[in-house]
């Protein structure tokens, strides 16, 4: 009469520990996928938010040059695109307005930059626009 081994293990038990090692290889799979993935999309947010900074901060320093300029007069300016690929488009255009008593402001101008990028068919994708309005003279007498 033979006895069974006192330490429980038959000779299936290999098999069983098979399948466990492949279950929790796939389970760590799965969870690194997942980490990598995470990581992918918290590098491309984080690319994007240093851009549109980049792209915010050239608008505001472009608004500000031509804004501050002492006389303003109509124009449109298109700069080289910068190491992103990106173009500033710079358009003052006189603009009209009239005061509630129905009084025409002179000398008013719109004072808009639109930053895009060129698309590689032919078209342009707009990015950000920034404007503002000013009197065409400034600091006039001084």
């Amino acid at each position: 009469m033979k006895a069974k081994p006192a330490s429980g293990v038959g000779t299936n038990g290999g098999g069983f520990t098979l399948l466990e090692v492949m279950l929790a290889l796939g389970i760590f799979v799965v969870a690194g996928v997942s980490l990598m993935v995470t990581l992918n999309n918290i590098a491309r947010i984080s690319t994007e938010t240093v851009d549109e900074a980049r792209v915010t901060g050239q608008l505001r320093t472009l608004l500000t040059e031509v804004s501050r300029q002492p006389r303003i007069e109509p124009m449109e300016k298109v700069t080289d695109p910068d190491p992103g690929g990106i173009v500033y488009r710079v358009m003052v255009e006189p603009a009209e307005f009239t005061t509630a008593k129905g009084e025409k402001l002179a000398d008013m101008f719109r004072i808009e930059i639109t930053a895009f990028r060129k698309k590689p068919g032919g078209g342009q994708e707009v990015i950000e626009v920034a404007e503002t309005l000013r009197y065409g003279q400034m600091l006039s007498g001084r």
